[in-house]
């Protein structure tokens, strides 16, 4: 991923720098809530 967005940002293609920034940032979200939910069904 990170080879992908550094070629993007160097070719400016911004549509695609800000789709893969999206799809990272909804990776982190969606791993999070289910960290979340782990953490509270042992806890």
């Amino acid at each position: 991923i990170g080879l992908q967005l550094n070629g993007s940002i160097n070719t400016l293609a911004w549509t695609q720098v800000s789709m893969i920034l999206i799809v990272i940032f909804i990776t982190v979200l969606i791993s999070e809530w289910v960290s979340a939910k782990i953490r509270y069904a042992i806890i």
